[in-house]
């Protein structure tokens, strides 16, 4: 009887690290869920001024050239904001941040009163300076719950869902189009502020963030076992450099000059509706097929 505790005691931890270990497992791949519709509400506010620009045009009296200046408006926002957001998240807690930005969705609820092109552009301009924080942020979480050997699926993953959640959604919002009296732009602008909020919420209860406010590892990392957990990491500006001294990071920086995709995708369903004549529905069908070819070469 002596003989057997001894082996009892030993499978019972053995047991129970593995439920522990398939338990972080699925909070992991739940925070991944999380990240990833954060990004789809990202997405989606710039797809709702491309897609529904037709609309929009009609209803405010716009030239083509307020869609230029609307789509470099979030193009900015990315680029100045993205890594102060991330400096924030570092400094604050990333969770924070992100539940922070997500409930800044409220700002495009309020695009959605806009009466003038003047008002749309500051209050979209003041929404997508707090959206474009998801993806930076994203990134740091990944790859603290991952390790590098699990993060190009996980990446992978990500983009797929986002591109998904496009397929679908753009057919939907240019279903707008159809409201009476070029209204359905609002309606849009509505539901993304919206959706926006929830995603904020989803953030708070679900997603998880092994470090706390100052970057200060409080639980096991990817790359960093318990035992050393405490260290201290944070982005700063003087990481550039270095960053940049990367062959991988250097040449994708010389790269996004030479994407395509990012004109492609601001004036597409315009194209289609002033050059091949379809209706603004038809035309982001059309660009959600489009979509289809882009998400498949995500996996």
């Amino acid at each position: 009887m002596s003989a057997a505790l001894p082996a009892a005691t030993l499978a019972k931890p053995a047991a129970a690290q593995g439920l522990e270990a398939r338990t972080a497992a699925k909070r992991r791949w739940v925070t991944v869920g999380v990240l990833s519709v954060l990004q789809a509400v990202e997405n989606s506010e710039g797809g709702l001024i491309n897609s529904l620009f037709p609309v929009i045009r009609a209803d405010l009296g716009l030239t083509l050239g307020a869609l230029g200046v609307l789509t470099s408006v979030g193009k900015f926002a990315r680029m100045l904001m993205g890594p102060l957001w991330a400096m924030l998240g570092d400094r604050f807690g990333r969770k924070l941040i992100l539940v922070a930005t997500a409930l800044w969705g409220v700002w495009m609820i309020l695009a959605g009163f806009a009466q003038s092109y003047e008002q749309l552009l500051v209050l979209y301009a003041i929404g997508v300076l707090g959206t474009v924080a998801g993806e930076p942020i994203s990134n740091g979480l990944v790859s603290d719950l991952f390790k590098p050997n699990e993060r190009g699926k996980v990446y992978g993953s990500m983009r797929s869902i986002t591109g998904f959640a496009s397929i679908i959604a753009t057919p939907l919002i240019g279903q707008l189009a159809g409201v009476p009296d070029n209204q359905g732009w609002r309606i849009g602008m509505f539901i993304m502020g919206g959706i926006g909020v929830v995603a904020g919420t989803l953030t708070w209860w679900f997603a998880e963030d092994p470090r706390k406010a100052g970057g200060v590892a409080t639980a096991e990392t990817a790359d960093e076992p318990a035992s050393i957990a405490g260290k201290e990491e944070g982005f700063k500006f003087a990481h550039v450099p270095r960053l940049m001294a990367i062959p991988t990071v250097a040449l994708l920086a010389i790269q996004l000059v030479f994407i395509t995709s990012l004109v492609l995708f601001a004036f597409q369903v315009v194209f289609l509706t002033d050059v091949r004549h379809y209706t603004t529905q038809e035309a982001t069908i059309v660009t959600s097929v489009f979509f289809v070819g882009f998400t498949i070469s995500s996996f």
